[in-house]
């Protein structure tokens, strides 16, 4: 029998898991802490774009951010409408590139999937979405914009009767003439 303390298993340190070396940011370590660092609690995730206010994954040097989801993206995946692998890319060498799933632009500092073979390529949070038609695309826009259209005629309208009503009220219910 071992005295006490000896060749027994710890539990690992909470200090193993705060930390990590990412490929995507060589240069620093970077810490897991449970809320941002920052005035007003949130972050913007250095992968994807998206905000964060939940832990993080923080370089203090240079304000690099990642949500915990987005430090363990794995860094190839297969979909199931492509015929190969798309392969994790922490930087374009162009500043926009368009998404193949969604038809929305990629900032060129953000990270995503890509396949040099066939020039496809898609966010970090598209790479296993079905992919929209742009015709799908083409036809949500319209709407959207037949919609803001829709409120600019209605305000008009609005403001038209309103302006009826004053000078109806200030000329006594009739136009007077002269």
């Amino acid at each position: 029998m071992c005295p006490p303390g000896r060749n027994q298993r710890r539990p690992p340190s909470q200090s193993q898991f705060q930390q990590i070396n990412h490929k995507s940011h060589p240069k620093h370590v970077l810490r897991l802490l449970s809320s941002p660092p920052y005035t007003g609690g949130e972050f913007i995730c250095s992968a994807c774009g998206e905000d964060g206010k939940d832990s993080v994954y923080n370089c203090n040097i240079c304000e690099f951010d990642l949500h915990e989801k987005c430090a363990a993206l794995p860094e190839a995946v297969q979909r199931d409408d492509h015929a190969h692998q798309l392969v994790l890319s922490y930087s374009m060498s162009s500043p926009y590139y368009t998404c193949d799933v969604c038809w929305l632009n990629i900032p060129g500092h953000l990270w995503m999937y890509i396949c040099e073979e066939c020039d496809f390529g898609t966010h970090v949070n598209c790479v296993m979405a079905k992919a929209r038609s742009q015709m799908e695309v083409v036809l949500e826009q319209n709407l959207a914009a037949h919609v803001e259209l829709m409120k600019i005629q209605n305000a008009v309208n609005l403001n038209t009767a309103h302006a009826n009503i004053i000078s109806s009220s200030f000329y006594g219910g009739h136009m007077r003439y002269r």
